[in-house]
């Protein structure tokens, strides 16, 4: 079950008001020169940024306040978010104050969904619009009531139908997939590892063809001796499909039936950061989206972040 970026899944309601909003967006100016041959266009302007080193980061607002609740400073804030290595979702009525990072809208669904009244990406994309301010757009798909049922059953198709209406409007595009798809249409829901294993064999981690950026949903197994296996397994898998596709596992600080210290998320992260591009940084604080997950646990990942920061 997908467990949220810090509250990031909206009612629906709360996402028309997101599609709606209007935003005012800084952008850079383009230097004066005489005629010459035009270059391609480039998904990144080369505008003046903050340089960013390390993985990439996606991480939602949400998260990040919990995170400022629980102890970050400001600048700490900026220092390892503030570049263009850090994607942040940003929910409605919500700013991105880190304005060298990545702004994301996220979905839950392609297609109009009837019953939860949602537009979905398809919608956003075509006659509703997204606010200028979003450089990128994420597709959370998987088998929960926020996503349609034949999205559920056919990820393949509607990550493809999402991708390519995403690069059309010149944004970049994000699948973070949960591995109940494909087999939960058909009732055969499944425990980690299996549903992993099941995952990859009905040709799931192909998904990433059609992304920008490609989360696996691993933080349930975070705890597991098999965290590390899967992940690699998968970064592997991935590569082979998409070279260029950054890849992430998730961080959680409160997954589903689990209890997660700072230790082993910096564990984690040193088994895992060799063959990995970067982390979603996940607080879950929402019953309605992870009803499991218990309490946010903001402190625990802030410890985490603290050792990343010192560490070099």
């Amino acid at each position: 079950m997908r467990l949220g970026i810090g509250g990031w899944r909206r009612s629906v309601t709360r996402r028309l008001c997101w599609l709606a909003m209007s935003a005012v967006v800084a952008s850079c100016a383009a230097a004066s020169r005489p005629p010459a041959p035009v270059p391609p266009p480039t998904a990144v302007p080369p505008c003046p940024v903050h340089g960013g080193t390390g993985p990439y980061w996606l991480i939602s607002l949400n998260a990040i306040h919990l995170l400022q609740g629980a102890g970050a400073s400001e600048g700490f804030i900026e220092r390892l978010f503030d570049n263009p290595r850090t994607y942040v979702i940003v929910g409605p009525r919500q700013t991105n104050p880190l304005k060298h990072s990545v702004t994301v809208a996220n979905f839950t669904n392609f297609a109009y969904d009837r019953a939860t009244r949602s537009p979905g990406i398809e919608a956003a994309m075509t006659g509703l619009g997204l606010n200028p301010a979003v450089g990128a757009v994420s597709y959370d798909d998987e088998n929960w009531k926020f996503t349609p049922r034949p999205e559920i059953a056919a990820p393949l198709r509607y990550t493809r139908l999402a991708a390519a209406m995403v690069h059309r409007a010149g944004r970049k595009f994000i699948s973070t997939p949960a591995m109940d798809l494909g087999v939960a249409a058909n009732g055969r829901v499944q425990r980690l590892p299996q549903s992993f294993h099941t995952f990859v064999s009905d040709g799931y981690l192909n998904l990433a063809r059609y992304d920008d950026v490609f989360e696996l949903q691993l933080e349930n197994a975070e705890t597991a001796p098999y965290f590390t296996s899967l992940a690699r397994e998968a970064a592997r898998k991935v590569k082979a499909v998409n070279p260029r596709v950054i890849f992430m596992l998730q961080l959680t600080s409160n997954p589903n039936r689990q209890q997660v210290s700072a230790k082993q998320l910096i564990r984690d992260f040193r088994a895992t950061s060799g063959f990995v591009d970067g982390y979603a940084l996940t607080i879950p604080d929402s019953p309605a989206v992870c009803p499991a997950c218990g309490q946010p646990r903001p402190a625990t990942l802030l410890a985490f972040l603290r050792w990343y920061d010192n560490k070099g």
